[in-house]
């Protein structure tokens, strides 16, 4: 990459993720910023949801700490039971945790046919409005395989966020093609330039995208011919 980019990094703990940015900033000059992308054990239900292990999620949340976070607010992975007593836990510890945080906190989350704020992935604490937290942002899972979404339904989408969330609503694209798997479960190229420009067009400031792997030069100049990318300094 030859911008300016910002990584979520996932890691099972504060010590691992730490040990990962420090590695990750001294070899990658373009990198800026790292978001620590907290993962329980599988056992656990491996994602912080309210319906994962209120242990792990508490573990987790610690170690967040003062650090910029990618929060996965989804189902547990797995065959883990559900259990009312994790997510009443969980959903009165969430809401108090995200009520404190000072430093950024990306919530992902999925089921985008919902809308934006949807009364019944609150009433299930799947959903914190960021316009009830002030460090939460709203990265909405927006990704599309083969043609995607229609372009008025994605340019709805993402007018609607600007409108309601401003800055602090933040589209996931992707998933990039890391050569690892079929192509029709990827974003082809075509699709991701089409939903950029719609992001331009909409006022969108931030978009992310899964994963850096997958960003051969197909999606970088999808990237450049649609995105004001920063170019880095040059060292000479």
């Amino acid at each position: 990459m030859d911008f300016p980019v910002t990584l979520a990094i996932a890691a099972p703990s504060r010590a691992e993720f730490l040990e990962l940015r420090e590695d990750i900033l001294q070899a990658y000059p373009q990198v800026r910023e790292i978001y620590f992308w907290p993962l329980l054990s599988h056992e656990e239900g491996y994602y912080p949801g309210t319906w994962s292990d209120t242990n792990g999620v508490r573990r987790v949340a610690t170690d967040a700490g003062n650090l910029p976070v990618l929060w996965d607010l989804e189902l547990p992975l797995g065959q883990v039971d559900l259990s009312f007593q994790d997510w009443w836990h969980n959903r009165t510890f969430l809401n108090h945790w995200l009520r404190q945080c000072t430093e950024p906190v990306h919530i992902w989350r999925s089921h985008t046919s919902m809308g934006l704020d949807p009364l019944f992935l609150r009433l299930v604490a799947m959903h914190f409005d960021p316009l009830e937290y002030p460090a939460v942002s709203l990265h909405l899972n927006l990704y599309t395989t083969g043609s995607g979404l229609p372009s008025d339904q994605m340019a709805r989408v993402l007018r609607c966020g600007v409108e309601r969330y401003d800055e602090r609503f933040i589209p996931a694209l992707g998933v990039l093609n890391d050569g690892e798997g079929p192509e029709h479960i990827f974003v082809p190229p075509e699709t991701l330039r089409r939903d950029l420009q719609l992001a331009r067009q909409a006022g969108v400031t931030e978009v992310w995208l899964f994963g850096v792997n997958g960003l051969n030069d197909d999606y970088l100049s999808a990237l450049w011919e649609t995105l004001p990318l920063e170019s880095l300094p040059n060292e000479e």
